[in-house]
């Protein structure tokens, strides 16, 4: 497996589990909400300069396993 795609499965499964982790707390708040604080530690920065240096891999792991799956569906 390339190194792209490792980057890029790893930045798409880093995502989603940020996303469950939100919204299973919010879930079983009473509330039905949390508050999220971006930059507690001061890591805002890197955090953002991280999103956006692995965008093109999350896209580029996206088109190459659609474009693989589709090739097989037409086999």
């Amino acid at each position: 497996m390339s190194f792209s795609i490792v980057v890029g499965l790893t930045a798409l499964l880093s995502a989603y589990l940020t996303v469950l982790t939100t919204f299973t707390f919010a879930y079983f708040s009473e509330e039905k909400r949390v508050i999220v604080d971006i930059n507690a530690l001061g890591e805002a920065e890197l955090e953002a300069m991280s999103l956006m240096l692995s965008t093109p891999f999350v896209v580029f792991t996206l088109y190459y396993l659609l474009k693989k799956a589709l090739g097989r569906q037409k086999k």
